[in-house]
């Protein structure tokens, strides 16, 4: 049963409400068990819901850090919270108070109740039984501080019962039960207390008993005390929290919420000592508000004596789950009622004035000020809309009125007897055949229970028929309609004759046919005419977006049902050409924009309904970032500017004229923190000369022999720098494993082997292997067995495990069993060079912040781009000239990578490659 907190005023503005949460450091963590209440203050200006802790020992706080939507009042909590830090200057003082030998609590189970002392040294959780929790507890309370769930656990409560449902129209939906009050007053001194008498107290009750048994149509026959009053002084009578813990306390019941809110049908009624100003000047209230007519409830209240019954009777009726009763107000002399935007909120400029229908008990209709101020503690008869909310009329009472799915139209000829008469027909409610919006009718004349109401004075609207409606969810506030004025008449909130009540989508009309001083008679009318009746919003999956990730749009529920569908999705609120499906996975087109999909459903004979759903936030994904150069040594060069912005302690250069020598010095060079720059046959071009004296590396690595990379390549990179050295051996092979003894001189944790024939493998596991500070062993892997060459390296690097990187048709399975027999190996491979790169990829990054793509088809740029992967741990793909494998988009959406590097120019990865085009 979720409750909320109204408050009202007479006369004047009412400011009470519970204080705002300050915004301090971390606080003071407590372990508790407790019983929660959802409150709101209904004010005009008020916020979202807050949620109520009632604390062991009686304090009830403010809890912030828990959905309001999320809980109902009556729901076990079970966690973790934090007080306001600045009690921790009390905390050696409340400490103190703990007796000398009590144990100290523990916090392995927060919900433990076992009471005891606290270890000031210790980071454990206090325990809220304890003498130490309680006190700090009490503090907040005091100091009206809110508290913060650091962690929780929420048991719900039993569920509310089948009579609370919303809008019964059917006799005996509501068992008639008795409900008893525990009245307490209160104030600042027990002799303060005594401004309202026993004999106050009970004529009180007795007149509130015979209002709800008259209203409720016998659902609440009587309402009774059954307790002695108590008076009570309190430090602040205006504190509803404060009083709401010591009045229960007074009546045995420490646990307020817990207690009066059980559906028992048992009320606390606290009435204070008015104090002017501060929101407890007379008249002022606050009022728990159910879901159940038997449920319970608290109130606080300040009354000067003669409004007790209006402001009482005003907190009980939130109490068994009504809200307040409010004038829907819309400017000018067009728009009949506002398009729902958001709570309480109207796109059209609309607005619900709180309290202003001042036609019933649950408005703030005790006074109203013109030329002059006209007060009365009259209560009026409840409304035809918060009677039907709770089940208080039978269908005797209340004509309901909808078009049956088979007709078109519908016209009824009603006649009401006033709201404020007992028996009879008292009122209409209608479904808006169009919309499937619910509308109330009722007459009021002034007289039997309404006579002297304020609505009757010369300041009042008058007698009248009235047009209402709820608000949703629970505790409803009811809304008066102004319906719009005949030609040169003047808008009001009654239905006068000559006027019509129409609806803006015409799906309802209500006029005057005739009108005595006790009855009116109505004309009604429904209308579907050829449009659904209802529709609702379609939904998408999700309300953010990124690139890659599927969103899905839900249409919503029609009736009656559509038999078509058709989707278009929108950027930025413009159509997106082809993107007709239930489902659009958003591209790189469209990051940075906000999505939103437009539902049409159609039926044979009805007009289409076009409905779009909110946008979602901006689509994120990657940025795009081409890296190229006018060829492939400029390219390289790119890379190193990217890879190393600053400079590097070493550059490796090998030929950019063929790859056999240099595929095992992408890893080395990513292992020792330099790039790797590529030389012409001819020597050492300009722009890889000037990125070097960039760089200013401490040493040169020439990867190959003099019949690779010249001498006179080798004379250019001295006069560089003069620690240049060379690392070559009679074939690829040898060449490779110089650049191994020289990079990785120890052993190593791992090793991974590639076919030396070809470079897409080896290239691909270079990234793989920089990343991870491993080397690369180049093989002939076209043996049946491993050669020497190869095993003597291994028995020198000693790694724990190996990983062939290509299939059995690049890499023998007699090498692979050789391998076993002395180490763990395993195997990556794929159909083609593609897939190879995806599974080599798979076996180390998971949700890489930088993906690099180059071609599979040229040496070059992927040479350059795997000493740079390998540096910044990001994977490299070699790809197709045209497009990007479905499997590397995926796993970029799924990451969530931020940033993708293509490596070369337009001619070697086409611009659909920087779309993430599918292959």
């Amino acid at each position: 049963m979720a409750v909320s907190v109204a408050t009202m005023t007479v006369g004047a503005a009412a400011p009470l409400a519970f204080a705002e949460p300050a915004e301090t450091p971390p606080g003071i963590e407590i372990a508790i068990t407790g019983t929660l209440a959802v409150v709101v203050s209904e004010l005009p200006d008020a916020g979202a819901p807050t949620v109520l802790l009632e604390a062991p020992g009686g304090a009830v706080l403010e809890l912030q850090g828990v959905d309001p939507a999320e809980v109902r009042t009556g729901d076990q909590f079970s966690g973790v919270v934090t007080v306001d830090a600045d009690l921790g200057a009390a905390l050696d003082d409340l400490a103190e108070q703990v007796p000398d030998g009590e144990p100290e609590a523990t916090s392995d189970d927060p919900s433990s109740t076992d009471p005891g002392g606290i270890d000031l040294d210790s980071t454990d959780p206090i325990n809220a039984d304890s003498a130490l929790g309680q006190a700090l507890l009490a503090q907040s309370m005091a100091a009206e501080l809110p508290v913060e769930a650091v962690s929780s656990e929420v048991t719900p409560a039993a569920d509310a019962p089948a009579a609370a449902a919303r809008e019964q129209a059917t006799a005996g939906v509501v068992p008639a039960r008795a409900h008893t009050v525990d009245i307490a007053i209160v104030g600042q001194s027990v002799g303060a207390t005594a401004y309202f008498t026993d004999a106050q107290v009970n004529a009180l009750v007795a007149e509130l008993s015979a209002y709800w048994a008259s209203q409720s149509g016998g659902a609440i026959p009587q309402i009774t005390r059954s307790t002695p009053i108590r008076r009570i002084a309190v430090g602040n009578p205006c504190d509803a929290k404060g009083v709401w813990a010591a009045a229960a306390n007074a009546f045995g019941q420490p646990q307020p919420f817990q207690y009066y809110g059980s559906g028992q049908a048992r009320h606390l009624v606290t009435i204070a000592t008015p104090t002017p100003g501060d929101g407890c000047e007379a008249g002022s209230g606050l009022g728990s508000v159910g879901v159940g007519v038997h449920t319970g409830g608290l109130s606080w209240n300040a009354v000067a004596g003669p409004d007790a019954a209006s402001i009482v009777g005003h907190e009980l009726g939130h109490n068994f789950g009504l809200g307040h009763s409010n004038l829907h107000s819309c400017a000018g002399n067009t728009i009949v009622e506002g398009i729902p935007n958001g709570s309480g909120v109207y796109s059209n400029g609309c607005l619900d004035e709180e309290y202003a229908d001042y036609y019933d008990i649950m408005s703030g209709g005790l006074s109203y000020c013109a030329d002059r101020c006209y007060t009365t503690d009259k209560i009026t008869a409840l409304n035809v809309a918060h009677k039907s909310s709770l089940g208080f009329l039978n269908a005797a009472s209340l004509a309901n009125l909808s078009l049956p799915s088979s007709e078109l139209s519908a016209a009824h000829t009603v006649t009401l007897r006033a709201a404020s008469d007992t028996s009879g027909l008292r009122g209409i409610r209608l479904v808006n055949p169009q919309d499937g919006g619910v509308y109330f009718v009722e007459f009021r004349n002034g007289a039997g229970l309404d006579a002297g109401g304020l609505y009757t004075t010369p300041v009042g609207g008058g007698s009248g028929v009235r047009v209402l409606r709820l608000a949703d969810g629970n505790a409803p506030s009811s809304r008066v309609l102004s319906p719009l004025p005949a030609a040169g008449g003047t808008r009001n909130q009654l239905l006068d004759s000559g006027e019509t009540f129409t609806t803006a989508n015409r799906g309802v009309s209500v006029s005057i046919a005739s009108a005595s001083a006790s009855a009116v008679t109505l004309n009604v009318k429904l209308n579907k005419a050829d449009s659904f009746s209802s529709v609702g919003d379609p939904r998408l999956s999700a309300t953010t977006a990124r690139f890659g990730t599927a969103l899905t749009v839900t249409p919503g529920a029609a009736s009656p049902a559509a038999t078509g569908t058709t989707y278009q999705w929108r950027r930025n609120g413009s159509a997106i050409a082809g993107a007709t499906s239930a489902s659009y996975k958003p591209t790189l087109g469209d990051i940075g924009a906000k999505l939103s999909a437009t539902v049409t459903l159609t039926r044979a004979g009805y007009v289409p309904s076009a409905r779009t759903t909110p946008e979602t936030s901006a689509v994120t994904g990657p940025a795009m970032q081409r890296v190229s150069g006018a060829d492939r040594y400029a390219t390289a060069v790119a890379l190193s500017k990217l890879g190393y912005p600053d400079t590097a302690p070493v550059v490796y250069v090998a030929t950019g004229a063929n790859f056999p020598d240099a595929l095992a010095a992408a890893p080395a060079a990513a292992t020792q923190g330099g790039p790797l720059l590529l030389a012409a046959t001819w020597g050492l071009p300009d722009p890889v000369k000037d990125e070097i004296r960039r760089l200013k590396p401490a040493r040169i690595v020439v990867v190959g022999s003099s019949a690779v990379v010249s001498d006179t390549v080798m004379a250019q990179l001295k006069a560089l720098q003069k620690n240049t050295v060379r690392l070559a051996g009679a074939d690829r092979y040898a060449t490779a494993q110089a650049i191994i003894d020289d990079a990785f001189p120890g052993t190593v944790g791992e090793g991974w082997l590639a076919t030396g024939a070809n470079f897409p493998d080896a290239l691909s596991a270079a990234a793989v292997a920089g990343s991870r500070g491993v080397p690369v062993l180049l093989l002939d892997g076209s043996r049946p067995t491993v050669d020497r060459r190869t095993a003597a390296l291994l028995d020198r690097l000693r790694p724990a495990k190996l990983a062939i990187a290509g299939s059995a048709g690049v890499v023998s399975s007699g090498i692979e069993a050789a391998l076993k027999k002395s180490y763990a190996v395993t195997r990556q491979a794929g159909a083609d060079r593609y897939t190879t790169s995806q599974a080599l990829n798979a076996t180390t990054f998971a949700n890489p912040k930088v993906v690099y793509l180059a071609t599979g088809t040229g040496f070059a740029d992927a040479l350059a781009g795997a000493a740079i992967a390998g540096t910044t741990a990001g994977p490299l793909y070699v790809i197709p000239g045209h497009c990007v494998p479905g499997a590397v988009v995926d796993k970029i959406a799924a990451w969530g990578t931020t940033r993708v590097v293509i490596i070369g120019g337009p001619s070697v990865l086409s611009p659909a490659v920087e779309t993430l085009t599918r292959c």
